[in-house]
């Protein structure tokens, strides 16, 4: 009976101890303090000051090396080029799953520059010493060669025509000309001396052309008709140019006494606004609303290539992405996903397809 007086009374005690133990821990002592995870083993709190976004996420979309990729004709994938073979695949945004588009193989396969309908490229094929451009469709399995004179083809803003410059070696002169994009019913725009000319096409109405050897190159303008033709800029060392969307303006990148440079011109005025950003115009992209550049390059800092965002109405630059001590990038070929909430680009270190979330 004893005992389980005794017994009775622990238990009473015990219950009143877990009771009093539980609103203890449960009550706040210090409402202004918080625990901060950050400061922890195995965190690292966010660096005061940095401009990378951490939500930011690098993903490969190909298993094997990669050229030319482009959208898809609904814009929901990333076409791109097998560089041994010359076939085509396709990926999702993130690279979890891929298709064959097209098993042909194309002997001497190149690069390939496609339409914005998403079917149509044209492929550079490479034959001995020769390379020679051909039309492809990829919905209807045409390939249609062009003729051996004409180089540097490109596709419309439309993606119905093609402009190219067509040179005649024994003779010493060319044209530069636009025709259908297999090579049919051309039309010579302007006479060409020079048989390195880099053809580009911004507007409809508005075509653009420098020469693509030699350190000094000139950029000009031409209207589709052949009647205007126009200086817009140079001679400048090693020149490269992408322009925008809405042609408005131009982002530019070239090199002054070995250092490489990069600005915005504004071709209605004339005017020129200089970035301290190291990189080159063929590693970026605009947005659809010619407003955002988006860049790989680095700063003067700067150990390694990152992802850089320019805002050209506030001239402001953003640092977006950096690669892990275990990663490297070197953007070329990007273009932005629909909802421009990805940048898919080659990896020029390694060949493969990736894309960064934004």
């Amino acid at each position: 009976m004893y005992s389980k007086v005794v017994l009775v009374c622990l238990i009473v005690i015990l219950a009143g101890l877990v009771l009093f133990l539980g609103g203890y821990l449960l009550t706040d002592k210090n409402p202004g303090q918080k625990a901060n995870i950050a400061n922890l083993s195995g965190f690292d709190s966010e660096e005061e000051g940095s401009q990378s976004d951490p939500a930011s996420r690098l993903y490969r979309l190909s298993t094997t090396k990669a050229t030319s990729p482009a959208l898809s004709e609904d814009g929901k994938r990333v076409l791109f080029f097998e560089a041994a073979s010359g076939k085509v695949l396709d990926s999702d945004f993130e690279g979890k799953d891929s298709t064959v588009v097209s098993g042909k193989l194309l002997t001497g396969f190149s690069t390939a520059e496609w339409s914005r309908s998403g079917y149509e490229t044209l492929i550079a094929l490479r034959s001995k010493n020769n390379l020679g451009y051909s039309y492809f469709n990829l919905k209807t399995g045409q390939i249609s060669k062009l003729n051996p004179k004409i180089t540097n083809p490109v596709w419309s803003p439309s993606g119905q025509k093609i402009a190219y410059l067509f040179f005649d070696s024994a003779a010493g002169e060319g044209q530069i000309s636009v025709s259908n994009p297999d090579g049919s019913v051309y039309k010579n725009v302007l006479p060409a001396r020079l048989d390195q000319i880099a053809v580009l096409w911004p507007k409809d109405n508005l075509l653009a052309f420098h020469n693509r050897t030699g350190e000094e190159r000139t950029l000009f303008s031409l209207s589709a008709d052949g009647e205007q033709l126009e200086k817009l800029l140079g001679p400048l060392a090693n020149l490269k140019v992408l322009w925008s969307p809405d042609a408005s303006k131009i982002w530019i990148s070239y090199t002054v006494d070995q250092q490489k440079k990069a600005s915005l011109v504004d071709v209605k005025n004339r005017t020129e606004t200089a970035f301290d950003l190291i990189t080159s115009a063929d590693k970026c992209v605009w947005s659809a609303n010619s407003v955002q550049v988006y860049c790989g390059g680095k700063t003067a800092e700067d150990q390694s290539e990152g992802l850089f965002n320019v805002d050209t109405k506030t001239s402001k630059v953003h640092h977006l992405f950096s690669p892990s001590g275990a990663e490297d990038i070197d953007i070329a070929n990007p273009f932005l996903a629909p909802a421009e909430n990805y940048i898919i680009f080659i990896n020029a270190y390694d060949q493969y397809l990736y894309s960064i979330s934004l």
